[in-house]
């Protein structure tokens, strides 16, 4: 997709004067110009309406903490639903996985091991006497 740059703010709005060094996508980006593109238009913004509206499209900022206690949420939700087939093959398949993914096959396989045991103690929780 070619970018046909411009030094008119997409927002139209007064003052959107700044220094750009070339009408380059380059240019244009490196003077804080964000490009927006959504359903109902595109094209840059200047930096003061980068700061004053940010573009609706932008997800929240994440902390990788966060995007891990999502991650694994989502993949219980996933079992849950699924099931999840336990076999000769699982350790074969979990370290394929894992190599494939870039991890250790041993943490590849603590993790899966821990989620399990996890989702075998919700679905059969130990009965107190």
């Amino acid at each position: 997709m070619s970018i046909r740059p411009m030094t008119v703010c997409i927002n139209k709005c007064d003052g959107c004067e700044s220094i750009i060094r070339e009408k380059t996508t380059e240019g244009l980006t490196e003077a804080g110009w964000q490009f927006i593109h959504n359903s109902t238009r595109s094209g840059f913004q200047c930096p003061k309406c980068v700061e004053a509206h940010p573009p609706l499209t932008s997800a929240p900022l994440l902390t990788e903490a966060r995007k891990g206690e999502i991650a694994l949420k989502l993949i219980k939700y996933k079992y849950r639903q699924e099931g999840m087939r336990i076999g000769p093959h699982t350790r074969r398949e979990i370290g394929s996985i894992a190599k494939e993914i870039g991890i250790s096959p041993e943490e590849a396989m603590a993790f899966v091991e821990t989620m399990v045991r996890e989702l075998v103690n919700e679905t059969f929780p130990k009965r107190t006497s």
